[in-house]
């Protein structure tokens, strides 16, 4: 019983700490997203052209 207990407690630390890991870097993840969005039209424009060369 005191084992399976342990296991439990050990999960939700587990799970906290995941939590945490997951919702702490929200912003830094959120703030790239223009960065990300800005080079978009640049592979678009390369596939435009790898299209148009074949």
């Amino acid at each position: 019983m005191e084992g399976s207990k342990k296991k439990i407690n050990g999960n939700d630390i587990a799970l906290t700490l995941v939590a945490f890991i997951v919702i702490t870097p929200t912003p830094t993840l959120l703030t790239p997203t223009p960065i990300l969005l800005t080079p978009t039209p640049i592979p678009l424009t390369l596939r435009a052209q790898g299209k148009s060369r074949c």
